[in-house]
């Protein structure tokens, strides 16, 4: 995690010199995700939390580095089952899932001042934790770090000079709790924001 944080403050530090580097900018999107995801109990479930991104642009490329940070927490409550010594019987259980996702990756665009269209793939690490209440709990816990990778595409779309409106959508592939899952799992999320343009 440390290295990522150091290699980013590397390329945004590096000296600024010519005419294109002149015109470089760095953006910051600050937004809402939603993105569904395979969790325990159920099999469709959704996080909600915050997403942001920093993001170095260096004119005329149409690539750009970013480093992006992500969290999500997804909470419900269902019906589970648990034994009692006449028997079985059923007990009402919270549970909360939450996500934090740190990834770094290359992203190309075109378009003008007005509209930019987008593409990048990103990759990195994940944290997910559960929290259950009640007599009952799951089998197999999902704590654990997992490496995570996803590929995005989106548009920005100008509200003032320095402001942009953003909508994303994303496909993201981890592997958390493999012993329970086994395989990778796959999520679609959708964030939407504004981008501050420097």
């Amino acid at each position: 995690m440390r290295l990522y944080l150091r290699l980013f403050v590397l390329v945004l530090a590096m000296p600024r010199g010519g005419a294109a580097a002149q015109s470089s900018e760095v953006r910051v999107f600050l937004g809402y995700e939603n993105q569904r995801a395979d969790l325990a109990p159920s099999t469709l479930s959704a996080f909600d939390g915050l997403a942001i991104s920093v993001e170095r642009l260096v004119p005329p490329s149409a690539g750009s580095l970013l480093l992006d940070v992500r969290g999500g927490l997804r909470s419900g409550t269902f019906i589970g089952g648990c034994e009692l010594v006449i028997g079985p019987c059923t007990t009402t259980v919270h549970t909360s899932n939450f996500q934090f996702l740190l990834m770094s990756g290359l992203r190309t665009s075109l378009g003008s001042q007005r509209m930019r269209l987008f593409a990048d793939a990103l990759g990195g690490l994940g944290y997910e934790g559960t929290s259950s209440s009640g007599s009952y709990l799951p089998v197999g816990g999902i704590d654990g770090w997992s490496p995570a990778v996803e590929v995005g595409a989106g548009a920005d779309a100008a509200i003032s000079p320095h402001v942009d409106a953003r909508v994303r959508a994303s496909w993201l592939s981890t592997d958390f709790n493999d012993d329970q899952w086994h395989g990778w799992r796959h999520h679609v999320g959708l964030s939407a924001g504004v981008v501050l343009r420097h």
